[in-house]
């Protein structure tokens, strides 16, 4: 009984050493050194290795894509974006306005929708694309600001002065300039536009004829008002002509222009006028000759001190010393010859 035991206790051993296989390293070489076991190990590293490297060599080809270029392996960092750049530009451009020369125009005659900004990493500088129509042969004209790192006007890289000062106001739109601190007049059509201007100011009659066209041109959807200034250019007829003569083109014109038959009383008071102030006389001639009722003239211009005080407050509030002058829905400012522009673009923010 106990050899039948014996057995089957032999026998199980059997088994169990053929299910279960032994675990043997054997050597690489036959005198011995490495194993197979380390020779696997030491390739994993390797590739393992390789693998890092490759993915160090991927992330540096990213950086291709950095916003504002790579510096030494790395993305270059800003402290403003090209949205920033491009606003301060647009206030550089405005700055042209207080120029006494035909640079002043660069404002009315630039082109918005089309600049474009780009960061140097190595200068820190930007390079702003600042085009604008040429007033004179219609020829777009390119021109590029320099800013610093800060966004101020390094240089102009093109043959003009640079403006005097960075303005608060900027350009917006072809003939248009936004006016800082100032807001829309109405969100609803009609909008205001108003024509400041000295009646003895170079180009007040091309001034007043430009809204009398915008006038036909928009309708319904511009309400015009006429707001007269009197600034050195008619002080400076004071001592040779008087102050009451004088002003008193400026008070004819105000209540012409209140009257339907304004575009003819124009019509014949710019053939009338030389620069100098018109006769009282020859300005009722011209009212008979427009149609405009002669008592309605008479009666308006007695008591037009009160509302000319209150154009003259109007150019204050906007600052206006040089005519003549747009400002259209209150918060934009144009020119004769960029006024229907600028218009279609206040119309299109209503």
């Amino acid at each position: 009984m106990i050899d039948m035991e014996e057995k089957k206790i032999k026998q199980s051993k059997i088994v169990i050493k053929k299910a279960t296989p032994a675990f043997i390293v054997k050597s690489a070489t036959r005198r011995g050194g490495l194993d197979y076991l380390h020779i696997t190990l030491i390739v994993l590293v390797v590739v393992l290795v390789g693998l890092a490297l490759s993915l160090s060599r991927f992330s540096a080809v990213k950086l291709v894509n950095c916003e504002y270029g790579v510096v030494n392996g790395t993305c270059a960092s800003q402290s403003y974006n090209s949205s920033a750049a491009l606003m301060s530009a647009k206030k550089i451009i405005a700055g042209y306005l207080s120029s006494n020369t035909s640079l002043s125009l660069i404002p009315y005659y630039t082109i918005p929708s089309e600049y474009n900004a780009i960061y140097t990493p190595v200068s820190q500088k930007w390079f702003v694309y600042t085009p604008y129509i040429d007033p004179y042969t219609n020829q777009t004209v390119g021109m590029f600001l320099v800013l610093n790192k800060n966004l101020s006007l390094n240089e102009s890289l093109s043959q003009t002065i640079p403006p005097s000062y960075t303005s608060n106001d900027y350009v917006i739109a072809n003939g248009t300039v936004k006016l800082a601190g100032h807001v829309a007049s109405t969100t609803s059509k009609p909008i205001p536009i108003n024509l400041v201007v000295d009646p003895y100011s170079k180009d007040s009659v091309r001034a007043i004829e430009a809204m009398i066209n915008a006038s036909k041109t928009f309708g319904n959807e511009i309400t015009p008002k006429y707001d007269f200034i009197f600034t050195a250019t008619a002080q400076s007829k004071y001592q040779s002509f008087g102050i009451v003569e004088t002003q008193a083109l400026a008070s004819y014109i105000f209540c012409a222009s209140n009257q339907t038959e304004f575009p003819s009383f124009m019509n014949y008071t710019s053939v009338a006028f030389t620069g100098n102030p018109v006769p009282v006389s020859s300005l009722d001639t011209i009212t008979n000759q427009s149609g405009i009722n002669y008592t309605y003239m008479r009666e308006c211009v007695l008591n037009s001190a009160k509302p000319l005080y209150y154009q003259s407050l109007f150019a204050q509030f906007y600052n206006i010393t040089t005519t003549p002058e747009f400002i259209v829905n209150g918060e934009y400012e144009t020119i004769s010859t960029r006024l229907n522009a600028s218009i279609g673009y206040a119309l299109g923010q209503v």
